[in-house]
């Protein structure tokens, strides 16, 4: 079977016994060591009828065998080439979740304070319908966009070519997506034209009939050539271009008068957390400059949202502890790329409430401020000794750019 019978949610019931047919585990080889074999980390169960006694003994082997024999070559030979280690292997319960590990977990089985508190990004998918790249901004009213075609491309989504249009400038936002964020830093977000106004504590959704009748003609046609795309490239017959935009109202939700986005990755081998500032900032275009109306953060992303600066910088310390990343690695499942799907896994542990008159929790919140600086000059650095100069500055001026509170690094 896959080694993601150790973690992976939709074993939960095989793993605690739970099945209809009340399998047991009593014995494990884990094959995951030994090259080459299968293209997923692979083991070996043995199972009967019955109540599990945890933990259970396992059989861990590990080696190389000859690429060119190792699917026909006796086992008695193979065996010479591994070696075998006995360990024992034990069921952890964490929050609502179960995992197996060779470690004894022994953590107070309480969810993090702000687990109902962070939630998955918006879903600005296909890319091609609102990625974009701003070609011409000459005039006051509007700027002139089309796909961005390398953004596309890069992330393999559905071919799409939009433009060169007009939108008007109030569309054209930011959108964050983990291919930005690094520990403690990201670079500058995407421009996207998206088709939302602030509304209360969140954003509303415009759909072309609404572009039309406030007089909102650029956008319109833009939503024109938007609906047609995604009638040639949707999966779901279901779902409107604007349902799939703000699914689960994943966009509607992130409130832009909370100016700090506390964010880190869906899906890796391992946690990266940032601080992004959600505010209006200026980019370059030839020789005038373009306002980006603030920042979305994207679905492969999870976000909290808060005014309190010092509780932002506290949340990223915590994130990107290596014991934080430790814990959750044995629940996060293996692939042929090694452990992915972090989702809310580090949320199940004990992480608690942001207290200012805590002094760990205030020297926490220092540490954030400090690593967050530290990162995003090294990383200036980095791209600028790269010869990624157009990057740079654009990056440079979103990151340190003066600021009516002066809170850029903050970014």
């Amino acid at each position: 079977m896959p080694k993601s019978i150790y973690s992976a949610d939709q074993h939960h019931n095989l793993r605690v016994g739970a099945t209809k047919v009340n399998i047991a585990l009593r014995r494990i080889i884990d094959c995951e060591n030994v090259q080459p074999l299968f293209y997923v980390p692979s083991i070996a169960v043995i199972a009967e009828r019955g109540l599990a006694n945890w933990p259970i003994e396992t059989e861990v082997i590990s080696g190389r065998l000859p690429e060119d024999r190792h699917k026909v070559m006796p086992l008695s030979e193979a065996i010479r080439q591994l070696s075998i280690e006995e360990r024992r292997l034990f069921l952890n319960n964490v929050g609502n979740r179960s995992f197996l590990d060779y470690r004894e977990f022994r953590i107070v089985a309480r969810r993090s304070d702000y687990y109902d508190d962070f939630f998955n990004g918006a879903t600005v998918y296909p890319y091609g319908l609102w990625f974009v790249r701003i070609i011409d901004a000459s005039s006051p009213d509007f700027v002139v966009v089309e796909t961005n075609r390398a953004r596309v491309e890069e992330r393999g989504h559905v071919s799409v070519n939009i433009g060169p249009l007009p939108v008007e400038r109030e569309f054209i936002y930011g959108i964050l997506t983990s291919a930005e964020v690094v520990p403690f830093c990201h670079l500058q977000p995407n421009p996207a034209v998206l088709p939302i106004t602030p509304s209360n504590s969140g954003y509303r959704i415009i759909q072309r009939p609404e572009a039309q009748a406030r007089g909102k003609a650029h956008l319109a046609r833009y939503l024109e050539e938007v609906e047609e795309g995604w009638r040639k490239s949707k999966s779901s017959q279901r779902m409107t271009i604007y349902d799939r935009l703000d699914y689960d109202n994943d966009l509607s939700k992130q409130n832009p008068n909370l100016r700090y986005k506390v964010v880190y990755l869906k899906s890796s081998s391992n946690l990266a957390a940032t601080v992004v500032v959600d505010e209006p900032y200026l980019v370059k275009v030839g020789d005038s400059e373009v306002k980006i109306n603030g920042v979305i953060i994207g679905h492969t992303l999870y976000i909290f949202q808060t005014n309190d600066v010092d509780e932002a910088h506290y949340l990223t310390a915590v994130f990107n502890s290596n014991i934080l990343n430790d814990l959750i690695t044995p629940m996060q499942t293996k692939g042929a790329y090694g452990p992915r799907h972090i989702v809310k896994k580090p949320l199940e542990f004990p992480i608690p409430q942001y207290d200012p008159n805590n002094p760990i929790h205030r020297r926490l919140s220092e540490l954030g401020r400090e690593a967050k600086e530290v990162v995003c000059r090294e990383l200036n650095r980095v791209l600028q000794k790269l010869g990624y100069s157009s990057v740079v500055d654009g990056y440079y001026n979103y990151m340190y750019g003066s600021s009516s509170s002066g809170e850029r690094l903050g970014h």
